[in-house]
């Protein structure tokens, strides 16, 4: 029947005005075979449509699954990325052909039989078929590289590299256990969440089972383990977690079940129980110089002569952390410029050292101890005594109205204390807290008075105070002269922040007041005006700023002000304009581009 020549032609009367005159000059020839690649381009566009977003989205999952292995220092096959290169390259081939779709649906007519340009709705359309076709063999395939990511090389040393040596042991080994179990715990990982994981690994996989209580989600896990002889590995452990509410068999001598767990907290060790703890410690500078040079590749390090020396100086701020060396080395490898790499260096030290460096601190102390009480649905503060001893503590997401203690912290480094509904705060509860550095009291709408108990802590580095309904900020704060990032975006019901007090925090770096409303509050010690004149120009004693963030700029007396100090115009993240008219906003670009 393929073979049978169909004739496709029409007779249009002369006066009709319906068709462009080429319409009548065109006779289609085609087999059936090649018509219907016109004929039902139709129907196979929103087929392609339809593959692509299936495309996109088992990209989407590939990727994540390679991130979360990435997190745990191990390493993507080539047959792996060979399929992410080829599924980018289909995904920009399909989007082209249907940004291309609505000329050639223009081209049809006679409900979709002919076409005014037979032979380009052909090939159009052949392509379209053929796309089709290559987008679902390669979905295929996603199923067997899925299934490799288990068997990939690590990279570098890490609690996390230990812990998967001990699963890839197991699973390629024969041993004397019925069921091996692998959960990714993380820091703000609930029950539930772990019972998901672990239900994935012992075929609870429906939607149905996600959706239980977490006692009746115990209660099956204990079902299924209780009679088998089991290994569960838990990795990034950041507090105790009660394996009987999780539905997890405590492990004895006689069940034969063990339980190994990854964790930064030597304390949660011994909350834990466990009978044998191995310390990880970071990469030695020169390992870690070797690791990082593999990821960025002799090639690049030798394209010029100064990128060896800022190599090795990016090297030394990973601090020996593998994690940081791999990831930054890999996204190094294609820069070979001595300015991306002094960029990169200058990137790092601004934002990414900070947290890096406290992060290696803390794996270093031989005591670190954490306190975290995020949303236990708390109506009042956790007993003092409790948290005395603590460096780092959080009880974000609860309900507490008032803090009414006089805790004393000696060692307390970190204070989380947003999202409740906190409405006062005893001017003493700050009194015995000397070494606090981060206070987040965000949140807090509630909140209308500034603790003076705050003035008190000298090595504060980072204030958060967005989102709190605080009317004032007094000029006693002026003592916080470490202070690195002060938050006050969206604190609606603020009125007056003292003169002279932003300008005294001279080691300023990230200074937010996005969305903040403020209308115009006549006062000489006050520079929160409609201006903003006294603002900026208290601004620009600050040699530090990093990120920038401030109100609604409202007259172009204002914002030739802002804009006339070159350090605003490299660290403004944001800036908002209002009750311009058009031909000002085409100045302001001139402005910035000049």
């Amino acid at each position: 029947m393929e073979s049978i020549i169909r004739i496709l032609f029409f007779v249009i009367p002369v006066d009709a005005k319906c068709f462009h005159l080429k319409f009548i000059r065109t006779i289609c020839f085609f087999t059936l075979s090649e018509a219907n690649y016109v004929q039902k381009l139709k129907e196979t566009l929103p087929t392609l449509s339809s593959a692509l977003e299936e495309l996109r989205v088992r990209r989407s999952d590939m990727q994540r699954e390679i991130d979360l292995a990435e997190q745990r220092l191990l390493v993507r096959r080539e047959q792996v990325q060979l399929w992410l290169s080829k599924a980018e390259n289909m995904i920009t081939e399909a989007e082209n052909l249907i940004a291309d779709a609505p000329r050639e649906i223009d081209n049809l007519c006679l409900g979709g039989c002919v076409s005014k340009n037979c032979m380009s709705s052909y090939k159009f359309g052949k392509k379209v078929v053929k796309m089709i076709q290559d987008i679902k063999d390669h979905m295929c395939k996603a199923a067997f590289e899925k299934g490799s990511l288990a068997s990939m090389a690590h990279g570098g040393v890490g609690k996390t590299t230990l812990l998967t040596q001990i699963n890839n042991k197991f699973s390629t080994t024969r041993n004397d256990f019925d069921v091996v179990i692998w959960a990714l715990v993380s820091k703000d990982c609930s029950v539930g969440g772990i019972q998901d994981e672990i239900g994935r690994k012992i075929g609870f996989t429906n939607d149905s089972w996600k959706n239980k209580r977490v006692d009746h989600k115990a209660l099956d896990i204990y079902g299924v383990l209780r009679s088998k002889k089991s290994v569960v590995l838990l990795d990034d452990l950041w507090e105790r977690v009660d394996l009987k509410e999780i539905g997890i068999p405590k492990p004895s001598k006689e069940n034969g079940s063990k339980l190994v767990f990854t964790t930064p907290s030597l304390e949660v060790c011994g909350e834990m129980e466990a009978v044998k703890r191995i310390k990880v410690e970071c990469l030695e500078s020169e390992k870690a110089w070797k690791l990082f040079q593999d990821k960025v590749g002799h090639e690049t390090l030798n394209s010029h002569p100064h990128i060896p020396k800022l190599a090795k100086q990016l090297a030394e701020k990973c601090v020996g952390l593998p994690l940081a060396l791999i990831t930054i080395g890999r996204a190094m490898a294609s820069k070979t410029t001595p300015e991306e790499w002094k960029y990169a260096i200058r990137k790092l030290e601004r934002f990414a050292m900070p947290k890096m460096e406290k992060e290696h601190a803390s794996m270093k102390q031989k005591r670190t101890t954490f306190f975290v009480k995020t949303g236990a649905q708390l109506f009042e503060e956790p007993d003092v005594k409790a948290w005395e001893g603590t460096k780092r503590m959080s009880v974000m997401k609860n309900q507490i109205e008032v803090l009414r203690e006089t805790p004393k912290c000696p060692n307390l480094h970190t204070l989380f204390l947003s999202d409740n509904k906190l409405q006062g705060i005893r001017h003493s509860f700050f009194q015995f807290m000397p070494h606090i550095t981060v206070l987040n009291l965000s949140k807090n709408s509630g909140l209308g008075a500034l603790p003076e108990g705050v003035s008190q802590l000298i090595s504060l580095e980072c204030l958060d105070l967005s989102w709190t309904g605080i009317a004032e900020l007094p000029l006693e704060l002026k003592s916080l002269t470490k202070l690195k990032m002060l938050d006050l975006s969206y604190m609606n019901n603020l009125r007056k922040i003292a003169r002279h007090l932003i300008s005294s925090f001279s080691m300023l770096q990230i200074f937010k007041m996005r969305g903040l409303i403020c209308g115009d509050h006549p006062d000489e010690d006050n520079v929160l005006s409609e201006d903003y004149g006294n603002l900026i120009q208290e601004l620009k004693s600050l040699q530090h700023l990093n990120i920038l963030s401030i109100p609604a700029i409202k007259s172009m007396f204002a914002l030739e002000n802002f804009l006339s100090f070159h350090l605003f115009r490299c660290c403004t993240q944001s800036l908002q304009l209002s009750d311009f008219r058009m031909c000002l906003l085409f100045y302001v670009l001139n402005i910035w581009i000049a």
